[in-house]
């Protein structure tokens, strides 16, 4: 008896030693005019272990060669696909092969006449296996996925993916949608933008074929994880992918797709482009409320990461408010606590409730709602993460308002003395931000001398000596600002801050600026000099003079600073 027919008794076990005759052999039985299904079928059957893969790549011809009879029998057919996806599997001289031998061009031909002759039929394997064929060929091998988009594969994928009958087709045609975006992504493949979205939104809205759906949400969150793919976001989101997904979002009986749902519309929006489509779309902001009152802690965690994401545009601002988005973080913060859940739905409202703010239209409503008493109760929250999103939300909140600064200096009560406490917290982000937020309070309180007095009186000068030391220019800045103020309004102060040496911090750092390869921001150099002639000009020294010479010198094109230097030695000669 040959090899092969003992390869077909049923049982046989091949050992690994007689692989090389058998391909030989199966080579010269696939060679023939008409070859034996069965040989076909042992090929396809022998494809699926990896040691067969290694020996078989030599199978790849005849196998094309059988492919490219336009009359080939569908059940010759379905074995020469099997056999072509299994030897395919993970084996790049295999799938090498097939690229050279056009191989591509053959696949896309007999899967776009299988589609167009027997796509609705429900026991239909032969597409099932075609699909297959394409995932399992283009999968880590990108030049061969592209190929076979140029072939026009796309087309009948994705007929089978939206017009199939049949759950395991329109799996099998998920699959390998997915590999081939895999391969595309990387040179913005035109193919993907142009066929994909309208089929994932059709098939997404219509309800049933739970496995479908399931795997729909598993493609669009690689799609939304993967960074090249911003074009087919936003197309996605222009063909109102958001409004199937906003439909399963307020499923209560299929608890995972719910929460994958409202997870692909939180990533969605996290894109500018997709966040304005989105958020023109009714469906969706309506959704978003429905979500913010739902009792669900899921849905409203959502609600509020979609709120977070709307509330980075001003326009976006300004119309959250009058749909009442404020009350509905009231609403949260008061009824929140310090669980874990807690956690995560506040430090979301905080980060909404800032984004808010940067509007000016809004700064009004939400001091009268946010301050003194949520704010108060927050800062002392046990949760550092919750404390920083506080004092980050409450700067941009007092930032370019008077009366927000006046309002929390007045009604905050203990807030300021806490907010100097924090300069020496452990952590370092919230020492910083707490007194850039007193630097904040020292600047919306300009010519208001009570607020001023208060921030003093509190020890509100130390906090912003600690951002002179900081390594950030911008921190250094309003630090220097904030301390102009003060000693221009208080002239009291000047003492205290020489006393803290705070003009020998300021001349080190205009002496560094003498050595310095790159020159400082001017505005920030400017105020650093007018500070130090507010707090220390009467002590001046002749070097701290050669100091300002020569930076008048550095600068010399540039006219804030030779007003300032200039008036300081005319007044010092």
């Amino acid at each position: 008896m040959d090899i092969i027919a003992k390869c077909l008794q049923p049982g046989y076990e091949l050992d690994e030693g007689e692989l090389p005759q058998v391909v030989e052999q199966l080579i010269v039985c696939l060679s023939v005019m008409e070859p034996e299904l069965t040989h076909i079928q042992l090929v396809a059957d022998l494809g699926k272990t990896e040691s067969f893969r290694e020996k078989g790549d030599q199978l790849i011809e005849p196998l094309l060669t059988l492919l490219k009879n336009s009359e080939v029998p569908r059940e010759v057919l379905q074995q020469v696909m099997r056999g072509l996806g299994n030897l395919g599997y993970y084996h790049k001289p295999s799938k090498d092969k097939i690229l050279l031998h056009s191989g591509a061009k053959c696949i896309v031909k007999h899967l776009t006449e299988e589609v167009n002759n027997n796509n609705n039929k429900d026991d239909n394997s032969l597409i099932r296996v075609m699909c297959l064929v394409v995932t399992n060929v283009s999968c880590e091998h990108k030049e061969l996925g592209i190929d076979l988009m140029e072939e026009g594969v796309l087309c009948p994928i994705s007929r089978v993916v939206r017009e199939s009958n049949s759950c395991e087709n329109i799996l099998a045609g998920i699959g390998a949608l997915r590999m081939l975006v895999d391969c595309g992504k990387a040179c913005q493949e035109p193919f993907i933008v142009a066929k994909i979205p309208e089929v994932l939104v059709a098939r997404l809205g219509e309800v049933g074929m739970q496995e479908v759906i399931e795997k729909l949400l598993e493609f669009l969150k690689e799609i939304m994880e993967t960074e090249e793919l911003n074009e087919l976001k936003v197309e996605l989101v222009r063909k109102k992918i958001g409004q199937p997904l906003c439909l399963i979002g307020k499923w209560n009986h299929v608890k995972e797709s719910k929460q994958a749902a409202l997870e692909m519309l939180g990533m969605l929006a996290t894109e500018d482009e997709c966040m304005k489509l989105l958020y023109a779309d009714d469906v969706i902001t309506s959704s978003l409320f429905d979500w913010l009152d739902s009792a669900d802690i899921d849905a409203k965690c959502s609600g509020l990461y979609l709120a977070v994401n709307f509330a980075r545009n001003e326009e976006n601002c300004v119309s959250l408010m009058e749909r009442g988005l404020q009350d509905r973080l009231v609403g949260v913060l008061t009824e929140t606590g310090e669980e874990k859940e807690g956690v995560k739905l506040a430090y979301v409202c905080w980060s909404i409730l800032r984004n808010l703010s940067i509007c000016h239209k809004n700064k009004d409503e939400l001091c009268d709602k946010f301050l003194p008493s949520l704010t108060a109760r927050y800062l002392v929250s046990s949760n550092e993460s919750i404390v920083f999103k506080v004092l980050s939300a409450v700067r941009s909140l007092l930032t370019k308002s008077e009366r927000s600064c006046h309002v929390f200096l007045t009604a905050g009560g203990e807030m300021v003395p806490l907010l100097v406490q924090m300069e020496s917290h452990s952590i370092e982000h919230i020492q910083s931000e707490s007194s850039r937020l007193i630097a904040t309070l020292v600047k919306g309180s300009s010519g208001d001398r009570e607020g001023l007095e208060r921030i003093w009186s509190c020890g509100g000068v130390k906090s912003l000596i600690y951002l002179l030391r900081s390594k950030h220019d911008v921190m250094k800045n309003e630090g220097v600002l904030a301390l102009y103020i003060l000693a221009n309004e208080m002239p009291a102060l000047k003492d205290e801050m020489c006393e803290k040496e705070v003009d020998n911090i300021l001349w080190e750092f205009l002496n560094n600026q003498l050595v310095a390869e790159e020159c400082i921001a001017t505005e920030y150099l400017s105020n650093v000099i007018m500070l130090v002639c507010k707090i220390g000009l009467s002590d001046v020294t002749d070097e701290n003079l050669i100091c300002l010479k020569k930076l008048g010198l550095r600068h010399k094109d540039n006219e804030q600073i030779q007003t300032i230097v200039s008036s300081v030695l005319s007044s010092k000669s």
